[in-house]
């Protein structure tokens, strides 16, 4: 059944008006009767046409939750590890967590301290990989975020839960789980639906590579489709377009036939993945200045003005000079990064390790606006139709 099909059924439906459902717009807007026809076809084709990240990634989970993480996670490892100590824990479960957007903390992964541990999924993540975060249902601004390692139930989400959706599923050495060893390494096999890569494959008409990416001209794989999913749900015309109905479900994601746009959103995504990461970073534009205690009292921000470019305070000598305003704005989910990663270490004294991080954060940021403007350049028009 064609949304336009269906579309027209709605938009001749008459119904009374207590019975007429709304979905959050300020205006309390009839989807039915008081949009335009428009909006009613995108409506239904997001259900109809694009694909639902359960029928994607079958494996998921919303993050951990430990319920008293000032006992569970540490800012660095060596706390991590003198928290396992503390409770007669062995060093060996300290991990690296993704606390928060760029905020990569440690956490005493043990069933004595994680209440939550979601170890059906976030065992998957302590190898080499790579997971989606997002919601399912938020009251934030809407978003997406990427982690290497196992990540919480709010990493970025402040008021509602977030999920994580890995690439890849790994044998189970326990016997605890049903995941067979797949052909990639280490035993690992994609966690993809058997029908959704035989449907894209068909669309694209390319083969399937259980591992890595493919060439993108006979073959793709699974961190291929990561890629092409990263950079469409970092549309802006994706995320004004669906706003409301990415507040209460999961993304659906639209699959292309063209390869050479799905090309093109492949190695946008990737870049922003690496971004993300802070993995592949170019040299930060803000710099560090001035010596001093490295003490962070009270964050705050200072715009530009007069020739002198925006700077990020940490105390009152020391700041983080030539940052953008809409760096210092940009929001992921429910935070805005770079006031709550210096928020969240108010009288802690800066490593130089620490300096260097928030430099690749907000060229992170400065990067991902730039990516963001350049995937919405790329999509010709919108819907993507396969």
């Amino acid at each position: 059944t064609s949304p336009d099909s269906v579309a027209a059924v709605f938009l001749t439906w008459k119904l009374k008006p207590t019975q007429k459902a709304t979905v959050g717009r300020k205006d309390q807007g009839n989807l039915f009767g008081v949009t335009p026809e428009e909006e009613v076809r995108d409506a239904l084709r997001l259900r109809i046409e694009y694909t639902a990240m359960s029928d994607i990634y079958p494996v998921q989970s919303v993050g951990v939750v430990t319920g008293q993480d000032a006992n569970a996670i540490g800012l660095t490892a060596a706390d991590a590890k003198g928290l396992a100590l503390d409770v007669g824990l062995s060093v060996q479960c300290v991990t690296p967590h993704l606390y928060r957007p760029f905020d990569r903390r440690f956490i005493v992964y043990h069933p004595q301290l994680v209440t939550r541990n979601r170890i059906q999924v976030m065992s998957h993540m302590l190898s080499a990989n790579v997971g989606l975060i997002c919601t399912r249902q938020t009251r934030d601004k809407w978003d997406v975020f990427s982690t290497n390692s196992i990540c919480g139930h709010k990493t970025c989400s402040a008021y509602d839960i977030n999920s994580l959706f890995p690439i890849y599923l790994y044998p189970d050495s326990a016997g605890l789980f049903n995941h067979d060893p797949g052909s990639g390494m280490n035993g690992r096999r994609p966690n993809l639906a058997p029908e959704f890569i035989a449907d894209f494959g068909t669309k694209l008409n390319l083969a399937f590579v259980p591992d890595g990416s493919g060439d993108l001209k006979q073959t793709f794989g699974p961190e291929d489709v990561f890629h092409y999913a990263y950079a469409i749900f970092h549309n802006p015309t994706y995320r004004s377009r669906y706003a409301q109905f990415l507040k209460i479900d999961f993304p659906r994601l639209p699959l292309t036939g063209d390869c050479k746009l799905f090309a093109r959103l492949c190695a946008l995504g990737k870049e922003l993945v690496g971004l993300h990461l802070l993995e592949q970073v170019p040299n930060p534009q803000a710099t560090y200045p001035q010596a001093g205690s490295n003490e962070v009292e009270k964050p705050r921000y200072v715009p530009p003005a007069k020739g002198a470019s925006g700077r990020v305070h940490v105390n009152a000598v020391q700041y983080f000079d030539d940052v953008l305003p809409e760096v210092w704005e940009f929001h992921v989910g429910g935070y805005q990064v770079c006031e709550k990663w210096l928020k969240d270490r108010r009288g802690r004294t800066l490593s130089f390790d620490d300096i260097q991080t928030y430099r690749k954060i907000t060229e992170s940021l400065r990067q991902t606006i730039r990516l963001m403007a350049a995937i919405d350049t790329a999509i010709p028009a919108w819907p993507i139709i396969g």
